[in-house]
């Protein structure tokens, strides 16, 4: 079945079931807005980091943290690879930084990314690669063997954008929102808009597949909501906790 997992601001995480659109699950540790999520579901293990500078290693079956340990500022977007044991996250700093999920240390920090705050974060650890997006309108492709940034894209005429990257790395595509409303479809490699939606929609978090041309956005009011990226059309909504912004969301697209 397709599942999601959501960060929020009031500090929980929540397990949705996209099939009924309802939350089955809700998980508590941390004691600031969880602003990144990401999750294995088919091996039942979630990390999540929040504003409170923490990361959380967790077990989805017994709603139970493995392991918690501090980052060196607020962690605004976290992406782990389970069977490599290795995670990426993005700070309100502008930092860049890569973790050992065995040993619960980081393992490197990449120099001279972002100016703004890195609300995006996708790896791709097998071969080397990973990308950041940011608030400052930046997308960086990221070469890990050599910590170095190979490219930086821009997001034209966006204040404060929201980034959406899919399960794979090198996917030419990128799914851009903003605070203040709207959603984008851009190729990364013609730099250009492919289609928009057709009314204003604000957004605080995205999750999409691009082979599926499905979506998944978080809202201020503590909604979820589906879309298909082919129409721009929202599909399906979700009611969470109302009034409570769901800061970060990820998404079983294909229902392991």
């Amino acid at each position: 079945r397709q599942r999601a997992l959501s960060g929020a601001s009031d500090s929980t995480l929540r397990l949705w079931d996209l099939q009924r659109l309802e939350c089955v699950r809700v998980f508590e540790a941390h004691s600031g807005a969880v602003c990144g999520v990401s999750a294995d579901f088919g091996r039942g293990r979630a990390l999540s980091g929040a504003d409170d500078g923490d990361l959380i290693f967790w077990d989805l079956e017994d709603r139970g943290s493995l392991w918690q340990t501090s980052a060196a500022s607020a962690v605004w977007s976290v992406a782990a690879d389970l069977p490599a044991m290795a995670a990426i996250t993005g700070s309100d700093s502008g930092a860049v930084q890569l973790w050992d999920l065995r040993s619960s240390t980081c393992s490197g920090t990449l120099p001279f990314g972002h100016q703004g705050l890195v609300q995006v974060v996708s790896a791709d650890f097998a071969a080397g690669l990973a990308v950041s997006g940011s608030d400052d309108g930046l997308l960086c492709i990221w070469d890990l063997r050599h910590l170095e940034c190979l490219r930086r894209v821009e997001a034209p005429g966006r204040i404060s954008p929201v980034w959406a990257l899919g399960d794979e790395v090198q996917t030419p595509q990128t799914l851009v929102g903003s605070l203040n409303g709207g959603l984008e479809l851009w190729d990364l490699e013609e730099t250009a808009c492919i289609r928009a939606s057709k009314g204003p929609a604000a957004f605080c978090s995205l999750a999409a597949n691009f082979g599926l041309q499905l979506a998944v956005a978080g809202s201020f009011s503590g909604e979820i909501s589906l879309w298909d990226l082919t129409s721009m059309e929202e599909v399906g909504s979700a009611e969470g906790q109302a009034g409570v912004a769901v800061r970060a969301i990820c998404v079983d697209f294909h229902g392991s």
